[in-house]
């Protein structure tokens, strides 16, 4: 997938969640960008999109969305055509522009695109941090190993650079532990053009 393509997708994600959710929050976003690449792995052995997610206190997330959501609305760069933000009460609502164009999705992709929205519709962005911050989810597994977790609930670190390794959801499902090491390859490959 080339980086025009990967915009495009979570520019096209973001549309049909904001459309389908009401008042979603930039929290709230992160985690179900980040659950549909964890359900993605699971069930496909192939990411949604492909991020790296970075273990944060509030995370796990992906620091380039992280950072385009928190820019300006004038400096939006790469999702600008796709969303707006509106700021209220020290929270970011995610609004959409266009209309969702399902191009760069696969039958998979909106099976589980509706799969995730209809499972996380009503949730609010606290309750998918403690989905995704679980004993023994790949967050949790992670900051125990690096010895963040009391740092972070004591609030005295916000971010890591440790990254979500995905490999853990399947290695005991070789097929699915192949794709998944296709699928990096070929990433790495075409990120060299």
């Amino acid at each position: 997938m080339t980086k025009q393509e990967q915009i495009d997708k979570l520019g096209n994600t973001i549309i049909y969640l904001a459309d389908r959710m009401e008042n979603l929050s930039k929290t709230k976003l992160l985690k179900l960008i980040y659950l549909l690449d964890e359900y993605s792995v699971k069930k496909f052995g192939i990411p949604f999109f492909g991020f790296n997610y970075e273990v944060w206190r509030l995370g796990p997330v992906c620091q380039e969305v992280f950072a385009e959501l928190n820019a300006e609305e004038e400096e939006l760069t790469f999702l600008d055509r796709f969303i707006a933000l509106d700021r209220q009460d020290n929270t970011t609502y995610i609004k959409s522009k266009g209309e969702f164009n399902d191009d760069e999705f696969s039958t998979n992709d909106l099976k589980l695109l509706e799969e995730v929205t209809t499972s996380f519709k009503n949730a609010t962005a606290n309750q998918l941090i403690d989905i995704t911050h679980q004993k023994g989810s790949l967050w949790y597994n992670v900051a125990l190993k690096n010895d963040l977790l009391e740092s972070f609930d004591k609030k005295f670190k916000n971010t890591s650079n440790h990254e979500i390794q995905f490999e853990e959801l399947i290695n005991q499902d070789q097929v699915k532990a192949n794709l998944y090491q296709d699928y990096k390859e070929f990433s790495t490959f075409t990120k060299a053009f």
